[in-house]
């Protein structure tokens, strides 16, 4: 399974009223300043070990944010 990794807030939307059904979603609400930082917030997030299925888990600078969107 796959989880998918976006800064579109509007997939986002799109999975929590049901219009897609991803496996998992990351979304980053975060400035891209580069790579390296975008990288460096996945890791944090992936080192947590959340479970993905059904959840869209929304990443800010100083929070996550997990919000389920299908069973």
């Amino acid at each position: 399974m796959a989880v998918i990794i976006t800064f579109d807030k509007d997939f986002g939307r799109m999975a929590t009223t049901g219009q897609v059904k991803p496996f998992g979603i990351i979304l980053l609400r975060i400035q891209p300043k580069s790579v390296e930082y975008i990288y460096k917030y996945i890791e944090w997030v992936l080192k947590l070990k959340i479970d993905f299925k059904g959840k869209l888990v929304i990443v800010r600078e100083n929070s996550i944010r997990e919000i389920r969107i299908h069973p």
